[in-house]
């Protein structure tokens, strides 16, 4: 076992929350080994899916079928396992088998374009790739501009007691060869000669990627030592010896949605839900349809499902963690849903987490011990993750309180950006000292308490006509200060040639927009000129971009209609 320490900043005195001794010690074991090995989980119930249970006996057996079958493939160690999937258990057993042979599963995004796809599965020089029959529209057109010449389909109800013996009308569609899963695992071999690769340091074992909004998409390789550090620095801050149920929903194809939401929960010998259809709507039909004792959600998810039709009259006191991640939180947001908890019977807190799939999906995590609403922070580092703010201009670290990029010392951050060792190295710094920080390009500091303050991307900003950098998170903080704003989204636009700051705002239900207005154009009064919104539109929702599960910003920037201007004129961009 290696031992890890971290600590919430390098300045001392080390503060309450962890000693300066604190450790976590990591498994030089495969995923495959580590989840396997404990012979009391056998038993237990590994995964749900539309209310079919599999136990770990049932899950490894089927994993060695899979191990077995790609082997049959000619896949071999070192070797990439392209998908286009969504969360079902073949999925699972196909990222455990890779694990216990020493292979890599490919996470491609289904929302990518056509080229991004295409790129992507070239970049692997692998010729085999799984699909989820409900996908097969994503590839059309990608597959004659790659050397994908195996393709197997998984059918999203395989392991349904209901299979339908037709095909799908979907796959009739389809102008390639294909096999489906059932005919893959029929040509496996005698799964029982199968000896499992040994353990090596950072052996990759999946890839999942960058947005690509701001650029090429990168591949990120997570390995082995990764995701069970994740779970090593997870477990003392929200680990449970009973069986737990938990309910994934982020897609597969983000670090969040593998990694914590169904490696980790495994890792800890819970029950992992697959949820294979990413929307608000399935969000809080899942959790009153499961009533899981632990889910993630982002911002967007958490705000639908507290003024959803779906939990206005259900019963919460199932709930025993929540858990928000992936995009910010306001502070009124955050005491909107811990209210809520409160009048359906939950006594768990919202408690919000940060961090990046570059750094195995979390880095910190707010206390559990009480209601964190109205404190403006994303919560304390987790042990062995080290956090401090850097002066982008100097690259020295900055002392508690003051601003600057945010950087991160972790045991869970990838290995690499696949192929990419130019990305590699400018993600990376490494000071005076040999240490290496992960730069995450978020603008915040470190409190006095420890706890870790995001404010937001450097790249949400603009250089103005005057030459002066404008930081839209700035103005979206002031407006967010204002109680009737449930939800605030700052955008840049350019008309006319000219920076527009627009405001994209959601009000309380039964809250009067000029009420707003004017409240709003006091706050601004603190605001420099250049930081002001032009222009202010109200809206009942924010779209999600499909590719990142986020708010789609670059929508928002579109959008030339339905505006108002501060004193309230109908404006149009």
């Amino acid at each position: 076992m290696k031992e890890i320490t971290g600590y919430p900043s390098i300045d001392k005195p080390w503060i309450k929350y962890y000693k300066e001794d604190s450790k976590i010690e990591l498994p030089q074991e495969t995923i495959w080994s580590e989840i396997f090995q404990n012979e009391r989980n056998k038993k237990r119930i590994a995964l749900e899916y539309f209310g079919v249970k599999i136990s770990y006996e049932k899950m490894r057996l089927e994993v060695d079928k899979c191990a077995a079958a790609l082997l049959a493939t000619g896949l071999k160690k070192g070797d990439v396992v392209n998908m286009c999937v969504s969360s079902c258990p073949e999925v699972i057993y196909i990222i455990l088998a890779c694990s216990k042979l020493g292979m890599m599963a490919n996470f491609i995004n289904p929302f990518f374009t056509k080229e991004q796809k295409a790129d992507r599965l070239n970049d692997t020089n692998s010729e085999h790739l799984f699909v989820m029959d409900k996908m097969v529209p994503y590839i059309v057109g990608v597959i004659e501009k790659t050397k994908i010449k195996n393709i197997i389909i998984i059918p999203a109800t395989n392991s349904l007691p209901l299979l339908s013996l037709k095909k799908d009308k979907m796959l009739k569609k389809i102008p390639y060869n294909y096999s489906l899963w059932r005919e893959f695992i029929s040509n496996g071999y005698d799964r029982n000669s199968i000896t499992p690769i040994p353990y090596e340091k950072n052996m990759p074992l999946v890839m999942v990627y960058s947005s690509g909004t701001t650029g090429a998409s990168k591949g990120i390789v997570l390995t082995n030592d990764s995701i069970n550090a994740t779970a090593r620095m997870e477990y003392p801050v929200m680990g449970s010896e009973d069986p737990t149920t938990f309910l994934q929903i982020i897609p597969i194809w983000f670090s969040t949605g593998v990694s914590l939401s169904i490696l980790c929960v495994l890792l800890f010998g819970w029950t992992a839900i697959l949820e294979p259809q990413y929307s608000q709507e399935n969000f809080a039909k899942a959790i009153k349809k499961y009533k899981p004792m632990g889910v993630l959600g982002t911002a967007s998810l958490w705000d639908y499902a507290i003024t959803s039709r779906e939990l206005k009259r259900v019963d919460l006191s199932f709930l025993k963690m929540a858990f928000s991640g992936g995009e910010p939180l306001s502070v009124n947001m955050e005491k909107q849903i811990n209210q809520f908890f409160r009048n359906h019977n939950c006594m768990c807190y919202l408690r919000k987490g940060y961090g990046q799939c570059e750094l195995g999906g979390t880095v910190t995590l707010a206390p559990n011990e009480c209601d964190n609403s109205g404190i403006e922070n994303v919560g304390i580092p987790l042990p062995g993750v080290t956090i401090s703010s850097f002066d982008m201009d100097n690259d020295n670290e900055v002392k508690y309180g003051n601003l600057g990029e945010i950087r991160v010392i972790s045991p869970a951050r990838m290995l690499h950006y696949y192929m990419r060792p130019d990305a590699t190295a400018d993600f990376c710094y490494v000071d005076k000292t040999g240490k290496r920080w992960c730069c995450t390009g978020d603008i915040g500091y470190v409190a006095n308490d420890g706890k870790v303050v995001i404010l937001g991307r450097t790249s949400q900003s603009f250089v103005n006509e005057k030459g002066e950098r404008v930081y839209l998170f700035k103005t979206k903080h002031k407006l967010l200060e204002i109680e009737e704003i449930r939800r605030c989204e700052i955008v840049n636009t350019i008309v006319d040639g000219k920076n527009t700051i627009a405001a994209h705002i959601i009000i309380k239900e039964g809250t009067s927009e000029k009420k707003v207005l004017m409240k709003a154009n006091e706050k601004m009064l603190k605001l420099k000129p250049s930081e002001r919104p032009k222009v202010f539109k109200f809206r009942t929702e924010f779209l999600l971009n499909a590719a990142s599960g986020k708010c789609d910003l670059e929508s928002l920037k579109k959008e030339k209609n339905g505006f108002v201007s501060p004193d309230g004129k109908s404006v149009e961009l």
